[in-house]
């Protein structure tokens, strides 16, 4: 799931851009979202977290939870940040050294605006997967009834979206916890199913078209919606959680109290989206709605399919460099867009520079976390046993 999430942003990016003033056509890249992706990042990265320190008494060791996070992230986004520097055609040293630290970030601190760098706006989401991994500690500590947190985090949502009571960038941050503490719920209070079968092409099918509809967003339509310089974690994105939720318990092979209300959610929330965007002409682009559509009746047709999951291990190999993909991504591909000049202005000119940006942006993702990552974490371990 994370290399398919990884692929999805990086196809996202590539499909936008132009050689030659000739992109992808649209149908081709209606499939992969940028923003959705990285909700499915945060519910797995909650995911993975609660299987490597579960809840259980016993020792609890912050400190090397703490170092590992940070041998984890930080050189990897020190890579990141220099080479959005390299791309870059003007460099702000403040802004470097706050996105060296996990700082940038679109919503503004209660007034201070520390923007993330040009050149690599994916580490947007760092900045809350490291705020995210701060708060596990005390939950960690604590254990908490996560039902409760995940009530909680939906009230700052709410309060800070629609009040003046919470900071923006809190329901912001608040809003993107709901789906780490989802996956954190599901590793610690999900039973394992052991089934290898299950009708995951609706789940991912209904997974998309949730997204692509937005049904909370149109049915909050008459509120006012704040205005981003770019990506952050939305109130409306709540919608989508559900189904993200039923399929990492497809994959994982886990079961939950519930799990039969979620796929009913799941079925019945792209319907509003269909109802209102079908009354709103306009609002919504033919060639959307008809995929949209499209990608919902087929969910319903395959509901009784159950394949194996052999389909998502194809992907185990770039899930494991997910991460540094994902990272180094953007300014790879900015870089070899802007320089297409010795390429002719049709789609084969097109076609050569994706996979010119697909081949390197792999391989220097492999190279971060198959070379440089083991000796790093070996390092760290050295020096922590003297």
């Amino acid at each position: 799931m994370r290399g398919l999430a990884a692929l999805a942003v990086l196809c996202n990016h590539v499909g936008v851009a132009t050689v030659g003033g000739v992109c992808a056509p649209k149908w081709l890249v209606w499939p992969a979202d940028g923003a959705a992706a990285v909700m499915v990042f945060f519910v797995l990265s909650g995911y993975v977290i609660g299987l490597t320190y579960p809840p259980s008494p016993g020792s609890k060791d912050v400190k090397l939870y703490i170092l590992k996070r940070c041998v984890r992230l930080m050189p990897i986004n020190f890579v990141a940040v220099l080479l959005a520097c390299a791309v870059a055609t003007h460099v702000d040293l403040w802004s470097a050294l706050a996105n060296l630290f996990f700082l940038g970030n679109f919503t503004p601190y209660a007034g201070i605006s520390i923007p993330v760098i040009a050149g690599n706006e994916n580490l947007w989401s760092l900045n809350y997967e490291v705020l995210y991994y701060a708060l596990f500690i005390f939950i960690w500590l604590s254990n908490p009834r996560l039902p409760w947190v995940m009530g909680a985090s939906l009230v700052a949502a709410g309060l800070g979206w629609y009040t003046n009571w919470l900071p923006l960038f809190v329901a912001c941050y608040a809003a993107g916890f709901l789906f780490w503490v989802a996956g954190l719920a599901l590793a610690w209070r999900a039973q394992p199913s052991g089934r290898e079968n299950s009708n995951w092409p609706s789940c991912v099918l209904l997974l998309l078209v949730t997204w692509k509809l937005r049904g909370l967003l149109n049915v909050l339509a008459g509120f006012p919606v704040p205005v981003f310089d770019g990506p952050v974690a939305r109130l409306y994105y709540v919608d989508f959680l559900p189904v993200c939720i039923w399929l990492l318990a497809i994959v994982a092979r886990r079961t939950l109290p519930g799990l039969k209300w979620i796929k009913a959610f799941c079925v019945l929330m792209p319907i509003v989206g269909l109802v209102i965007k079908f009354y709103r002409p306009g609002y919504f682009t033919p060639l959307d709605y008809r995929m949209a559509l499209g990608a919902y009746l087929l969910a319903l047709l395959l509901w009784n399919w159950r394949p194996s999951l052999r389909f998502f291990r194809v992907f185990a190999p770039v899930g494991s460099i997910a991460f540094a993909l994902y990272a180094v991504g953007r300014p790879i591909q900015a870089f070899t867009f802007a320089h297409t000049q010795w390429l002719p202005g049709n789609y084969w000119g097109y076609g050569v520079c994706v996979s010119v940006t697909l081949i390197v942006c792999l391989g220097v993702a492999w190279c971060l976390e198959r070379q440089m990552q083991p000796r790093l974490s070996q390092a760290a371990k050295s020096i922590r046993t003297g």
